[in-house]
């Protein structure tokens, strides 16, 4: 069988000649967009070159989130292109979707409490009390999410508590005004079936915009 050994060295030999082109990646990270056009776009650039070019640019073009330009240089270098590039700047186009949507529905939820607070003050005294009310509960589940989810995330190597800990700690103002909104609020069976809404939405948002100001390689679990 020595010819199995033979096309094993020579895909080896092969391999590590194909690494050995490959240009340093603090190379083409020093260079301009431009640049980084001209090079995947010389038909005179070694083959690699070309590739890691333009798989650069449509990177750095997605994560700067100027996604159009990214789809464009991807149609214009498709040829060469890495298409984990190109699948990358549809993730991070979903991705800044999902961040602008939850920042809208946080202001919504917020917005509208406010504006409901507002116009009750008159009722905002009972509505202190109903919030001192539910405070210990709201602080025991808060340090619960915070401190034993934090420590589970922790536990694991690339885990990490942070999330978790800005979570808790946002979430601790935004139950409280939502319960002032409760306690202010309208008690028509539509009026609830809106705060509801608006509370869960406003606390999804908290989550997901809490992960991706801490680190947002953890959204890539889900997709994102």
């Amino acid at each position: 069988m020595w010819w199995r050994a033979a096309v094993v060295l020579a895909l080896l030999l092969v391999s590590r000649a194909a690494l050995a082109q490959a240009p340093d990646p603090a190379v083409l990270a020093a260079k301009s967009n431009e640049q980084l056009s001209d090079l995947a776009a010389s038909p005179r650039s070694d083959p690699l070159l070309r590739r890691s070019a333009a798989t650069a640019l449509v990177t750095r073009l997605a994560e700067e989130g100027r996604f159009d330009e990214a789809d464009a240089a991807g149609r214009q270098f498709a040829r060469v292109v890495d298409p984990a590039a190109v699948r990358r700047t549809s993730v991070l186009r979903r991705r800044a979707r999902i961040q602008l949507g939850s920042l809208v529905a946080l202001a919504a939820a917020v917005g509208a409490a406010l504006l409901s607070i507002v116009a009750a003050r008159p009722s905002l005294p009972g509505a202190a009390q109903a919030v001192r009310r539910m405070a210990p509960a709201m602080i025991f589940f808060l340090v619960y999410a915070g401190g034993v989810g934090g420590f589970m995330a922790s536990s694991y190597e690339s885990g990490s508590a942070a999330p978790f800990l800005l979570f808790a700690g946002a979430m601790l103002p935004y139950l409280a005004l939502l319960r002032t909104w409760s306690a202010v609020g309208s008690p028509h069976l539509a009026a609830r079936s809106l705060r509801a809404v608006a509370a869960v939405a406003g606390a999804l948002a908290l989550g997901f915009l809490s992960v991706a100001l801490v680190n947002p390689k953890y959204l890539e679990g889900f997709g994102l």
